[in-house]
């Protein structure tokens, strides 16, 4: 091999080391915070059992109620949602209570839920799931600018009157680069 090849070969390899070595050092400066956020969307509607009635009620999160994000919030290179699921708890009122046509919004996007039974939800403490990736991943991205999340759920119940909390619980993953 002639003089000029070894060190083109060299310098291939010393650039080689530069690139990777840098990307080996760009992970040291990176760690991830895993944080759970809980709200509670108090529902009181008063009426008559025979009626029925629109929910609309809102609660918000606001992520650097976490010490540890707070601290490095203007450091956060991404921010994944692991989950967010609710539950129904504390339910009083008409027996056979339903919430249908219901909805969660998130900062604006929609996702839609199957009809709920809030006694047997409440008295089973089942916990619901809310799963749509493309909802999760624009608040993902809403989150790096602003830091609270405004929770909605909405339907119709189909008699009055009730009394629930819906709670919300908001799990998440935040990344981030030091330098």
């Amino acid at each position: 091999m002639n003089l000029q090849a070894r060190r083109l070969s060299l310098l291939v390899l010393i650039f080689t080391g530069i690139f990777t070595g840098c990307d080996e050092a760009d992970e040291l400066t990176e760690f991830d915070i895993s944080e759970s956020f809980t709200t509670t969307i108090n529902v009181n509607i008063p009426g008559d059992s025979q009626s029925e009635a629109s929910i609309d009620e809102f609660a918000g999160i606001d992520i650097i109620n976490s010490p540890e994000i707070e601290d490095n919030y203007n450091l956060i290179q991404s921010i994944s949602i692991n989950s967010i699921t609710y539950e129904i708890d504390d339910f009083s009122g008409f027996d056979g209570a339903v919430v249908s046509n219901a909805s969660f919004t998130l900062n604006g996007d929609t996702i839609s839920i199957d009809d709920v039974t809030l006694e047997d939800a409440d008295n089973n403490n089942t916990i619901f799931v809310l799963e749509d990736e493309v909802v999760f991943n624009s608040i993902s991205q809403m989150l790096l600018n602003s830091s609270e999340l405004s929770i909605g759920v909405s339907g119709t119940v189909n008699g009055t009157p009730v009394q629930f909390n819906v709670i919300v619980n908001f799990d998440i993953t935040v990344t981030v680069d030091v330098l």
